[in-house]
């Protein structure tokens, strides 16, 4: 699956001056780039480490391409589930309150079950299918991920037009990194620090501090790892077309990949709790309880 001519690119546009934020600060990455990897010479300063995108890795040529064949199966798992066919939890509709501000999407769930960032690992899913894992294969020979992080879990996301994500940061009983893969329809993510999007608990009416636009071609998967994971929120703003993505992840050991990314300095937490927002130097579980609510900021979900 994939074509392994496909370009690989560490690529981030600041879209700081359309928010009147300063630029962050330089993040080291979490890897060199490869040979076949190239980042934009006037970009990469402002990168958040950790962050790659890699395309080609669902081939989009032929008919039927590979893609149309994922897709085929992808849209024929959906009409299963909206029907009760597929096993636990495995199909989410949109709950009512979200549909109505044309939030979230239709999801399918396999291998781990998330509820608004929370996973709850007693609800039944059903596991990863070939065809899923014929895709991490594939993430895993153009290095996407290693062998020892092959995901074991897998969000799809159906999005129609018009449908969007408000900011957040994965779970952090997931291990990092996360690889997300698009497919039908090339949209952007959002990337920055303290986002604020406009909703029903606040009385903004823009969004603010997105600090980074992405481009997510057909066929790509964009790799989140770093502080691109833990430092900065991420969200999908209001997609043009129907988009569908792939979010592949695994479940790491209760509370250990947390502890392991929880910085030692809790100073921002009394910040956060003034309405100051949350700062790249936010540790990862204080910045995990400002975005989901203990602190409220803005509404959370668990996938992009």
């Amino acid at each position: 699956m994939g074509n392994s001519a496909g370009k690989e690119a560490t690529v981030q546009e600041s879209v700081a001056g359309d928010t009147g934020q300063p630029a962050p600060r330089e993040a080291a990455t979490s890897r060199p780039p490869a040979a076949n990897e190239k980042e934009t010479a006037d970009s990469s300063h402002t990168l958040p480490g950790g962050l790659r995108l890699v395309e080609g890795v669902v081939d989009t040529s032929g008919s039927p391409s590979e893609h149309d064949v994922l897709v085929a199966w992808i849209r024929d798992a959906l009409e299963r589930g909206r029907a009760g066919e597929l096993p636990g939890n495995t199909y989410a509709p949109i709950p009512e309150k979200w549909r109505v501000r044309n939030q979230s999407r239709e999801m399918l769930q396999f291998g781990t079950y998330t509820h608004s960032n929370r996973v709850e690992t007693h609800v039944p899913v059903a596991p990863l299918p070939d065809e899923l894992e014929a895709v991490v294969d594939t993430l895993i020979a153009r290095g996407c991920v290693t062998p020892s992080q092959r995901p074991d879990s897998c969000t799809v996301n159906l999005y129609g037009p018009g449908q969007w994500i408000p900011p957040h940061i994965d779970n952090p009983a997931f291990d990092r990194p996360f690889v997300t893969v698009s497919l039908c329809s090339e949209q952007s993510m959002v990337l920055g620090r303290g986002m604020v999007w406009p909703g029903e608990e606040n009385l903004i009416k823009e969004r603010l501090n997105e600090e980074h636009a992405l481009s997510l071609p057909v066929g790509s998967a964009v790799v989140v790892d770093g502080d691109a994971a833990d430092s900065y929120e991420h969200a999908v703003p209001p997609v043009t077309d129907t988009r569908i993505s792939l979010t592949f992840r695994r479940r790491g050991e209760d509370g250990a990949a947390m502890d392991a990314r929880v910085g030692a300095n809790d100073v921002d937490m009394l910040e956060a709790s003034r309405g100051g927002g949350a700062s790249a130097t936010t540790p990862y579980l204080t910045r995990c309880l400002f975005f989901s609510g203990l602190l409220f900021h803005s509404s959370v979900v668990s996938e992009r």
